[in-house]
């Protein structure tokens, strides 16, 4: 009970309460002619509740009295308290999870009110029956859990939730292609869209890798080398990998036709070849130097005097002895690159005649002295490119 003498509007009567210590709230506010307050207010529940009480008059002769001042209440209640158990959960094949109080095992103790469910929220705002992750989610998420009666809620309490894709990807085809070896004999194929269709994954969206290997069973990677013992035609596999890790059951086998388009290189060299016996055989090695292919250790090399017929040799003779005719050259690998050029020879007789015999042997000396001539002399004598001579 408060008041007496005449009241007014600048006098007020005004209870606060203050919880663990906070700041004051208003419960009540009285002003102008009052006799009694009374004031029915439960309070929430709290360490230490302090009651405050103001008033106030114009100074007029009027006094405040307060007696017969009761806070009387029911007894306290335990505060309602969650816990709930750390869960890992798997994205479905649409790429979404799920998690609702269930997941967790939340439950709780208290008594403040009676629990009739269990609200999840990520934020600690928003709450809800259940919370959806997705794709871009994956990894240890905080999960906030509040229990509720319809109208009041706990303080909600926080949980680990990890969340993981488990579905491996898929791949619809896989197709093969030509490839071209290099001037080393090398070439690669990049795993990618070029060969692979139709790879679809529940995160597809976070992005898929591209693999290759010679095998269905062997080592995956973004790239595979070729060389010149492919040149018979590889068979290769495919498997795409997902941002979690997941893979896909290998594809194939994509046939691929690998190709050699490098010729032989070699240097042409020429040269003076001697007749001997008057005939000299020409070979592609006489009239070069340097043969190489990256592929082929051994090409097969020709020679042809006409650039028409090719031979593994040409033969030249006395005919063609003093002159420089032009010998055509060629290589050729075991893919049929073929590298012809032409290369200026000379052909030179450099072979003296032979004198088998002379007669007569003997001479008959007249005075002392004698005189022989050619023309005197029967001599037999034989040359590689000569008949007959003097």
């Amino acid at each position: 009970d408060a008041g007496e003498n005449d009241l007014n509007n600048a006098d007020y009567i005004r209870v606060y309460v203050k919880y663990n210590g906070g700041s004051e709230t208003l419960l009540l506010g009285t002003s102008n002619d009052y006799d009694a307050v009374t004031l029915d207010q439960s309070l929430r529940d709290a360490t230490n509740i302090q009651i405050v009480v103001r008033a106030n008059n114009d100074g007029n002769g009027e006094h405040h009295r307060f007696d017969n001042v009761r806070l009387t209440g029911v007894q306290g209640c335990t505060a309602i308290a969650v816990s709930a158990l750390p869960v890992t959960v798997d994205l479905a094949s649409n790429g979404e999870v799920a998690v609702t109080s269930s997941t967790v095992s939340a439950s709780s103790t208290g008594d403040c009110f009676t629990v009739s469910s269990y609200e999840v929220s990520k934020d600690g705002g928003s709450y809800g029956a259940s919370v959806t992750y997705d794709c871009t989610e994956t990894g240890a998420q905080t999960l906030y859990v509040r229990a509720t009666d319809g109208s009041s809620t706990s303080d909600p309490t926080t949980v680990t939730v990890t969340v993981q894709d488990v579905t491996d990807p898929t791949i619809a085809s896989v197709s093969g292609g030509s490839i071209v070896l290099d001037a080393n004999g090398d070439a690669t194929i990049t795993a990618s869209t070029t060969y692979v269709s139709g790879a679809a994954d529940n995160c597809s969206g976070q992005g898929l890798t591209y693999l290759v290997s010679d095998a269905s069973d062997g080592t995956y990677a973004a790239t595979l080398a070729l060389t010149c013992s492919d040149l018979s035609g590889k068979d290769v596999y495919f498997k795409v990998q997902d941002a979690s890790g997941n893979l896909s059951a290998a594809a194939g086998p994509a046939s691929f036709t690998v190709t050699d388009n490098t010729a032989p290189t070699y240097t042409t060299t020429g040269g003076t070849f001697n007749l001997s016996g008057g005939s000299v055989s020409v070979t592609f090695a006489d009239v070069t130097t340097g043969l190489t292919d990256v592929c082929d250790a051994s090409p097969t090399t020709e020679v042809s005097k006409n650039n028409s017929t090719w031979l593994s040799s040409v033969s030249y003779d006395c005919t063609d002895a003093g002159t420089s005719p032009t010998l055509y050259v060629r290589a050729t690998d075991a893919s049929g690159n073929e590298n012809q050029t032409s290369v200026s020879i000379s052909i030179a007789d450099n072979t003296a005649p032979v004198i088998s015999a002379v007669s007569p042997t003997s001479v008959q000396l007249s005075t002392g002295a004698a005189t022989v001539s050619i023309s005197g002399l029967t001599i037999t004598a034989s040359d590689d490119c000569t008949s007959s001579g003097a």
